[in-house]
């Protein structure tokens, strides 16, 4: 960029009392900006006097929430589960994984050798494999017993939980 390629200067020249105002101009603007940040704002004083209150308030409310747990944040307690429910469940959870290894014999024709190859396997349930059409399933039910389903011959407490689930492979 050569100096031929600025722009032209200006035709009026500012004279020297232009200038003279507009520098005491700008230094009034200027001093009156700082006294006004020099002075504390009232408005200052007045915002900050509802911090320390409010502060305290939030800190009693957290405290009381953490260390007393009051009724109305802990809601109802939970429904106890009895022990037949529970057995009720296992027995529930041995029909469904034997519905589930049907359905895998009917699509391949061959039960699983592993409850691995089955799509949703239920945890606690043990298979054993007897030979290639027939298998038991064995959980613990809740008292401490082992209960085991017979896909040879199941016992009558497991056509009672299909009772309602409609129309399905049958063992």
């Amino acid at each position: 960029m050569k100096i031929e390629d600025l722009d032209p200067p200006a035709e009026r020249v500012s004279s020297p009392e232009d200038r003279n105002r507009l520098l005491a101009e700008a230094i009034a603007h200027a001093e009156t900006k700082e006294a006004n940040y020099r002075q504390p704002s009232k408005q200052g004083r007045r915002t900050g006097q509802w911090k320390g209150p409010l502060s305290l308030v939030v800190l009693g409310l957290s405290a009381y929430i953490g260390f007393a747990s009051p009724p109305w944040l802990a809601g109802a307690p939970l429904p106890q589960v009895s022990s037949t429910e529970r057995g009720r469940g296992v027995v529930a959870a041995l029909q469904m994984q034997a519905r589930q290894i049907e359905v895998f014999r009917a699509r391949h024709g061959r039960i699983p050798r592993t409850l691995d190859e089955v799509p949703v396997r239920i945890p606690g349930i043990r298979f054993v494999r007897s030979n290639s059409r027939v298998h038991q399933l064995v959980a613990a039910h809740p008292n401490g017993r082992a209960l085991v389903y017979d896909s040879a011959k199941p016992d009558p407490q497991f056509r009672d939980v299909e009772v309602g689930w409609g129309p399905g492979p049958r063992s």
